[in-house]
């Protein structure tokens, strides 16, 4: 699969999701986010970055957190 590389340009762009895609990308987040509290709790500093962050998921796509 070719992939397009991620734009580095900062400015806005408006971005128009399939339906499918965008209920993948809800629920990539969902899940980002049960973990992401987890760490909350323990005031442990994080980064949730990559196709998560992005929104360019795809149905293999992991989540990324840095701590």
């Amino acid at each position: 699969m070719v992939r397009d590389k991620i734009s580095r340009n900062l400015d806005e762009r408006l971005v128009v999701y399939a339906e499918k895609d965008l209920e993948l990308l809800r629920e990539k987040r969902k899940r980002a986010e049960r973990i992401m509290r987890a760490f909350v709790n323990l005031n442990a500093p994080f980064v949730l970055h990559g196709s998560v962050a992005r929104g360019d998921v795809h149905e293999r796509s992991d989540i990324d957190i840095a701590f």
